[in-house]
């Protein structure tokens, strides 16, 4: 069907007035079907990271968007602007620039829960402020990305979140690369009933960086479940295969703490006579069996016995402590001294220490 044009050729016929219902179509805007632009995202973004994160109303009033090289950027900026410096993916950098008004909002109603209808006077921005924004300002791109994603665009706009505080606008040549960059620049209603007017500004690198996202995978199939007896050979085979450290011990004493206090090199604690035929082998600090001393191969060994085994028991050697004495709080060291010096009981059949142990 070919469109009339709206001038008339010399000699052709007065077209008839189009009707009331085709003025209506004309007129009706044309629905897009395609997913929302960065104008719209961006808007949207702002709007929910306000409400989420500080239950404050922010409108994006106007948005528009231009290039700009790397030294064009300062002049771009207001004075006393708070400079946030975000970094994206491979180490590609931008910039969020708040200027005094839209400051001032965020800290308000975050110290007195309200805005104030004039703006308090300009001041130069702290690393104070830098940190009572970083939350709304990570939320802010968060969900750029998030409503760009939908659309095919979040190229250039994915994976930036906040790094730094700048306090010297210079630090941006310093900091920034020398490529062109796209500027946002946004005039925003802070507050009920848009008590505060104030700005914003987004300067990320023309060209992204990100990675573009890999299609959906299906999940693999989980494998079924093993029976009892395959899971109780594989529990098995775990617990056999790990280490367990066994400790032997010859004998515990106790004795107060006159006594440990008097111990030095040299002093001997005397051993109940039938200790090397009754060691306890222990794990984690748990009697697990009853061994007795010996050696094999030169080395010291250990044999287990059964606990209803006859014990052949060798002579003493040596009077015991006096746990007696100790309780009854006399000398420590005394005790220790005379147990120690008593003298040894031969036996004939003795022929050296632990050779017949084993």
């Amino acid at each position: 069907m070919q469109e009339q044009t709206d001038q008339q050729q010399p000699g052709e016929p007065v077209a008839p007035a189009p009707s009331v219902l085709r003025r209506m179509i004309r007129a009706a805007p044309v629905e897009n079907a395609a997913e929302p632009g960065p104008e719209r995202a961006i808007g949207l973004a702002i709007a929910k990271a306000a409400r989420d994160r500080l239950d404050l109303e922010i409108d994006v009033r106007s948005l528009t968007e231009r290039r700009a090289s790397l030294a064009e950027l300062p002049e771009l900026i207001e004075n006393m602007s708070l400079l946030l410096l975000i970094e994206g993916p491979a180490e590609a950098m931008g910039l969020v620039v708040l200027p005094g008004p839209t400051l001032s909002a965020i800290v308000e109603v975050q110290t007195t829960g309200r805005i104030a209808r004039n703006p308090p006077p300009p001041r130069k921005p702290t690393r104070m402020d830098a940190a009572m924004t970083v939350d709304l300002v990570d939320a802010i791109l968060m969900g750029i990305e998030t409503e760009l994603a939908r659309s095919g665009e979040a190229g250039w706009a994915s994976g930036f979140r906040y790094a730094s505080y700048l306090d010297d606008i210079r630090s941006i040549g310093l900091l920034m690369e020398d490529v062109s960059y796209r500027i946002w620049t946004m005039r925003l209603a802070i507050g009920p009933q848009a008590v505060r007017e104030g700005g914003l500004l987004w300067i990320v690198p023309e060209q992204g960086r990100a990675k573009p996202a890999l299609p959906p995978q299906r999940p693999a199939a989980a494998p079924p479940p093993p029976d009892d007896a395959t899971w109780a050979h594989h529990l098995e085979q775990a617990v056999m295969g790990s280490q367990a450290a066994l400790d032997a011990v010859l004998h515990r004493v106790s004795m107060p703490l006159s006594a440990v206090m008097a111990l030095r090199p040299g002093v001997d604690i005397p051993l109940p006579s039938d200790a090397l035929a009754r060691l306890q082998l222990e794990a984690d600090g748990r009697a697990v069996a009853t061994v007795r001393l010996g050696q094999r191969r030169g080395l010291r060994a250990v044999r287990l016995v059964a606990e209803d085994a006859p014990q052949e028991v060798p002579p003493p050697r040596g009077e015991e402590p006096d746990h007696e004495a100790w309780r009854r709080g006399e000398d420590g060291a005394a005790i220790l001294r005379d147990a120690a010096s008593a003298p040894l009981k031969a036996d004939p059949g003795d022929t050296g220490p632990m050779q017949n142990a084993v």
